[in-house]
């Protein structure tokens, strides 16, 4: 089905890069010199380390060939229930360097204490290197990703958790956990970010009995972990912040918003109010889409970094004819709207720049998937340019066009989140949300 009266044009010219094709998580992992590398994509036999050293057991349920927390990438990850990956020794023993990084999937909907993504402990003793999350103790730690650190023969403990960024990693979605120890300096990170640090002087681990466990604490049973665990590496030195968070950005492909509301809960970081997050009656895409009820409804990204240029896609479904003029896409810098998208009470839509403003010719019917590609490029003065690419046939093939654009914007800081908003008089359903500084095309990943 197509828009009513919908013509385009090209008013300055098309643009010359393309995000890369799904790029290699596994070489920048085997660049950076891993102790151990657990990808989890066997379908059959045991989990091997991609670095020969570790390989490990499967014990209890655990469940193969589900999809990669890699977008992109075709080898699948593992999914627990009880069930757990044991390699038989410790792999970090008393190291005072190291780095542990990991993809986890949570989905457990009661928790009881925390849920073990990564452990290294005997059965009986208190010698630990852990990650976790869902603890229950401290009550802020709820949900959130955790650090449990403990040498026996000192005695000493460390246990912190994610107090900068209080990401919920409950929420049925990919989150990147890494744990980083230089010294005595301690960090946490979440999805390529600094999310909490501590301190620790134990040096002297007890080693006996210590197996390392990926879904389970070998001490804990009730540790066990539901939920999905996928790339996970170990490293005998400390990764910096900055290749942490690389590591994050190639594993989402760049992107610095990728979102298709698949999970359990509100995405982690994203800041919302009055909004179904898990429309399912008759999503856009997959099992689930975002729905902004009328007028009372909003969503905001996770704040990214500023970026000057920016490409926006995503899926969007207008329900009946609007009662007012109302902005329900608005391009942001903090609180400052830089670009919006206005859905008119003449079903039109109309998108402004700064002072500078362009209504897209034709109608936009109720019930009609779109696909839309915004282009965001900030000015200096009144240099700024906008161009929208609209795709009304249902597919993601983008036009070879813009159906609009502002050539002289004045919009001049630099964009840094997104929000949607309630319109009066209907709803709005978005879905499949990916902001990059690359152009996007057809059918992004």
């Amino acid at each position: 089905m197509s828009l009513r009266g919908f013509h385009s044009f090209s008013p300055f010219g098309n643009f010359r890069q393309a995000i890369p094709m799904p790029s290699g998580y596994r070489a920048q992992i085997m660049a950076l010199g891993p102790l151990s590398y657990w990808r989890q994509g066997e379908l059959s036999g045991n989990p091997i380390d991609e670095t020969g050293n570790y390989n490990g057991v499967i014990g209890g349920t655990v469940t193969r060939g589900l999809s990669s927390a890699l977008m992109g990438d075709s080898n699948s990850s593992y999914g627990y229930n009880a069930g757990y990956i044991e390699i038989a020794s410790p792999i970090l023993g008393a190291a005072s360097e190291y780095t542990v990084i990991a993809f986890m999937k949570g989905s457990q909907t009661s928790v009881s204490g925390g849920k073990a993504i990564y452990c290294e402990r005997g059965a009986t003793g208190n010698n630990i290197v852990k990650i976790e999350y869902a603890r229950s103790t401290p009550t802020a730690a709820t949900n959130v990703a955790c650090v449990t650190l403990r040498g026996d023969t000192t005695g000493t403990l460390l246990q912190f958790h994610d107090t900068l960024l209080t990401y919920n990693i409950k929420d049925g979605n990919w989150h990147q956990i890494a744990l980083v120890r230089s010294g005595t300096s301690v960090s946490l990170y979440v999805d390529g970010k600094l999310a909490g640090t501590g301190t620790f002087t134990g040096t002297t681990y007890s080693n006996s009995g210590r197996v390392t466990r990926i879904g389970s604490d070998r001490a804990d049973s009730s540790a066990n972990l539901v939920g999905g665990v996928d790339e996970v590496s170990v490293f005998n030195h400390a990764l910096s912040g900055a290749q942490i968070a690389s590591l994050w950005a190639t594993a989402r492909l760049g992107y610095l918003v990728a979102e298709d509301w698949q999970g359990v809960a509100h995405p982690a970081g994203w800041v919302n109010s009055g909004v179904d997050s898990l429309y399912s009656t008759a999503p856009i895409v997959g099992t689930q889409s975002l729905r902004i009820p009328p007028a009372s409804g909003s969503a905001t990204t996770p704040t990214f970094e500023d970026s000057a240029v920016a490409w926006t896609f995503l899926r969007l479904r207008k329900g009946n004819t609007p009662t007012g003029n109302n902005s329900g896409i608005t391009l942001r810098n903090g609180s400052t709207t830089l670009c919006h998208l206005q859905f008119t009470v003449s079903d039109q839509i109309r998108y402004y720049m700064g002072s500078s403003n362009y209504t897209i010719p034709g109608t936009v019917p109720a019930g009609v998937d779109l696909a839309l590609w915004l282009r965001y490029e900030s000015g200096n003065g009144s240099n700024g340019k906008t161009e929208l690419y609209i795709q009304t046939d249902g597919s993601e093939n983008r036009p070879s066009s813009p159906f609009g654009a502002i050539t002289a914007g004045t919009s001049t800081l630099p964009f840094n989140n997104l929000r949607f908003s309630g319109i009066s008089g209907t709803e709005l359903i978005f879905d499949k949300i990916r902001i990059h500084r690359e152009e996007i095309g057809s059918n992004p990943p």
